[in-house]
């Protein structure tokens, strides 16, 4: 696995040699790709530890992403802009979920996930920032699959901007370590 630009660790495991056409570009993408995912608690890494493979930073696609839980345990959020419908699929019946509507008219989702809060698969559709970490020192990591339809491009992503955050959360700063440095 190698360091991933939005914190923890990845390696791609699929890439469909399908291809298809995207409403937002002239080319293709794959019809899939996948990849391990994993956040670790820096204890459990050693040596091989960073500053950032613990969280996964406020990130967007332009495609869909299917998450399965392979083990361990994290947390997300999810935040969707105004006027959007649908919530992250696959966490609502947990106790462990909740959603508020922000002043800023962002709809903020929180969910653990993990075979104690009985989360073993959840759909972030295309459009909505979120990002994962691990909550506590005791969880050792969250280890994941990621399918992404269409395929995962650089250039279909971004990261969450001071300027965004500021639109969303206002003066709140807490949220801020979500942030990619």
């Amino acid at each position: 696995m190698q360091a991933h630009p939005e914190g923890g660790f990845f390696v791609e495991t699929d890439r469909s040699t399908l291809d298809v056409t995207v409403p937002w570009d002239e080319g293709s993408r794959a019809s899939s790709t996948s990849i391990f995912y994993l956040l670790a608690n820096a204890t459990s890494l050693g040596a091989n530890a960073t500053d950032r493979c613990h969280i996964g930073y406020f990130h967007r696609n332009v495609s869909r992403t299917v998450h399965s839980l392979h083990r361990g345990r994290g947390a997300y959020l999810v935040l969707s802009p105004p006027g959007s419908t649908g919530k992250v699929a696959g966490v609502a019946h947990s106790e462990h979920y909740q959603a508020k509507t922000l002043a800023s008219g962002w709809q903020l989702e929180y969910f653990k996930v993990g075979q104690e809060f009985a989360v073993y698969q959840w759909l972030v559709e295309g459009g909505k920032y979120k990002c994962s970490f691990l909550e506590d020192e005791e969880a050792a990591g969250l280890f994941i699959t990621e399918v992404v339809s269409p395929g995962f491009e650089f250039a279909d992503h971004d990261f969450m901007g001071k300027e965004i955050f500021t639109e969303i959360f206002g003066a709140d700063t807490k949220m801020s370590k979500y942030l990619r440095p």
